[in-house]
């Protein structure tokens, strides 16, 4: 299947709400095993789509686990720009004013406190910009970390969240309901590994089948990624990677896109999917022109 939907938080709940409808199917046929689910994974390009995908199976109460990785809130840089909109909400919050000083020590939280006071009631997703801007968090990764890019796209990640909301006690009242489900013991259903869905990126996948196989946000940018159109290389190793997520599959393969679809889905026979939308009746996707980007 090939699924076109709306938005990365629609494709997500979709994607949730198949495994969701199939662990209800698996209940009713085995009753002696009522936790049970089939093997069933969603891979991703990046680790910063993994967002979506947790918190719609949290919302859902589904078991998963991360292959080689931890969850999106437990993510360092994460952890980073949660504290400074929890500390521009409330300077009394003595966890989040550690967290910052640590990290920046005194002299740069000094700067990121004067940054923030005048802006404590912004939206969340500008509390962030104040807070990269104050702390030049971007060239602090790239001086500290082995992966800058990947850990930027996981703040644009946060940044795409936060923009939903307009209220900063909001915003973290979210956060703090999905960060308790990454502490052990917070909820048993959680963490039940032998019936959780597994989250990987592609590339950790490798070597690895499941029964069922949700690829999420196979759209231009993403797969193929966008730091990965300047040689034929680079884009072939990224046909490659498609062909591993596809290939995951024992049984049944969905391919998802809630953006521009990636060239790679053009590629597949069309007599070999069955393409569903969200939000039309289209047997396929609404225009033939090939839509993708290319960098001259």
């Amino acid at each position: 299947r090939v699924l076109e939907a709306g938005s990365e938080e629609e494709e997500a709940e979709w994607i949730a709400g198949q495994i969701a409808n199939r662990k209800s199917q698996s209940v009713h046929h085995l009753p002696s095993a009522p936790s049970a689910l089939p093997s069933t994974a969603v891979l991703y390009r990046t680790n910063a789509q993994s967002r979506a995908i947790e918190q719609a199976l949290i919302a859902r109460e589904i078991p998963y686990r991360i292959f080689g990785g931890i969850r999106f809130y437990e993510r360092k840089e994460i952890k980073d720009a949660v504290a400074a909109i929890r500390y521009a909400w409330n300077p009394k919050d003595e966890l989040a004013a550690e967290r910052l000083e640590k990290t920046f020590r005194k002299s740069g939280f000094s700067g990121l406190q004067a940054r923030l006071a005048p802006h404590a009631n912004l939206p969340p997703a500008e509390l962030i910009g104040h807070f990269l801007e104050a702390t030049g968090y971007f060239r602090y990764l790239e001086k500290n970390f082995r992966n800058p890019a990947e850990r930027q796209e996981n703040i644009a990640g946060l940044v795409r969240f936060a923009s939903a909301f307009h209220d900063a006690g909001a915003f973290l009242e979210q956060v703090a309901l999905l960060q308790a489900h990454d502490e052990p013991g917070t909820n048993g259903k959680l963490q039940i590994a032998n019936s959780s869905v597994v989250l990987s990126t592609i590339h950790l996948a490798k070597g690895l089948e499941f029964d069922r196989v949700f690829v999420a946000g196979v759209s231009e940018g993403l797969l193929p990624h966008a730091r990965a159109l300047e040689t034929e290389g680079e884009l072939e190793e990224e046909r490659r990677l498609m062909y591993v997520a596809r290939t995951r599959a024992r049984k049944e393969l969905t391919i998802s896109v809630s953006d521009i679809p990636s060239r790679f889905i053009s590629e597949l026979p069309e007599e070999h999917y069955v393409f569903q939308s969200l939000h039309s009746h289209e047997t396929r996707f609404a225009d033939s022109e090939e839509r993708y980007i290319t960098l001259d």
